[in-house]
């Protein structure tokens, strides 16, 4: 990442706009992602995201929008969905029209399923064949933001994975 001029700054600067936590999440293999990079806002209450971390493709804002573009049939979806602990409880038919909302919209939100009390909106950052090698995603408590400021935050963070994509790849 420190080797990609701008890459750092620019995260750094969307989670100081919206006073957030921005992560970078890359895919590692069919059935995981890891966090390479988390930066808060300098001035607001944030959500620290050690870098390491690692989960299930399918978790999260992120795993809506990785799943949403491996091919996967919708059995073979339930089959990685089922096993998943959800913070709260989620239907695989409510999993799947999200994945589907965002294939539409360019970025994705979770509402306190991955965990409790916390808003998740990613957007894709793709390499230059167009899968998604990482994504970007805001994290925030949940409850502090409308339906018109996450769509503001879900289009920024769009924005931002384009940029992040001349630069990473």
């Amino acid at each position: 990442l420190q080797s990609a001029p701008g890459t750092v700054s620019q995260i750094r600067e969307v989670a100081a706009r919206f006073g957030v936590t921005v992560t970078l999440w890359r895919r590692m293999g069919p059935d995981r992602i890891v966090l390479v990079h988390s930066e808060s806002s300098p001035t607001d209450l944030h959500i620290d995201m050690p870098a390491g971390q690692r989960l299930p493709v399918v978790m999260g804002a992120s795993g809506r929008l990785f799943v949403g573009r491996m091919g996967l049939t919708d059995d073979e979806l339930r089959q990685a969905f089922e096993p998943i602990r959800w913070a709260r409880p989620l239907s695989f038919d409510t999993y799947l029209r999200e994945v589907n909302r965002a294939r539409r919209r360019g970025w994705a939100a979770d509402d306190g399923y991955f965990s409790a009390g916390v808003l998740a909106v990613a957007a894709p950052v793709c390499d230059q064949t167009g899968h998604i090698a990482y994504t970007v995603s805001a994290v925030m408590v949940r409850g502090q933001r409308s339906d018109a400021e996450i769509e503001i935050v879900g289009e920024a963070l769009r924005d931002l994975g384009h940029r992040l994509e001349a630069v990473l790849f």
